[in-house]
């Protein structure tokens, strides 16, 4: 008697739910082609509980002279994930070291926080007292099965250029 040779094997790939990948394979048995059995099919999830990586970058990193004036600043963020091609980046928020120096007018604007927003314009000031400014600005990264992560570009503001 010769031997059954197995049949072409089918497979295909499902997104279900939150953009979870499902591997679904049709595989029949070597003997199915004697006795004319449907193939099997196996169902497996991959579940995404690792958030991306997430990182940021000012340009310019350091503000001077310390003169008062608005300076835009653009922001660097890439974010890479195991499962998700094209993580979603959002501007978290922006932060600094220091209150607004006694200053009526804000310390950043055009901060379109809760966008993908990479360009910030930030206040070239700082106390005279103390080191300087440092202002914080996050981004959050998220994949599609709702991990996400957090990452911070700094940008200085020094009391002097001895930095």
């Amino acid at each position: 008697m010769a031997a059954a040779r197995p049949i072409r094997k089918a497979a295909a790939w499902d997104i279900t739910g939150r953009g979870r990948p499902v591997w679904r394979r049709a595989r029949a048995p070597r003997w199915s082609c004697l006795w004319g059995s449907a193939p099997d099919t196996v169902a497996i999830e991959v579940r995404d509980t690792t958030p991306p990586f997430v990182v940021a970058l000012a340009a310019p990193g350091l503000l001077w002279p310390p003169d008062g004036r608005l300076v835009k600043v653009s922001f660097d963020v890439a974010a890479r994930d195991l499962c998700d091609p094209s993580p979603a980046i959002t501007l978290v928020a922006v932060t600094s070291s220091e209150p607004g120096a006694g200053r009526p007018w804000p310390q950043y604007a055009d901060a379109l926080i809760g966008t993908d927003d990479r360009g910030v314009s930030l206040r070239a000031d700082r106390l005279g007292t103390g080191s300087g400014r440092t202002y914080m600005v996050t981004y959050r990264a998220a994949d599609r099965s709702g991990n996400s992560t957090e990452a911070g570009a700094t940008v200085a503001v020094p009391h002097d250029q001895r930095h």
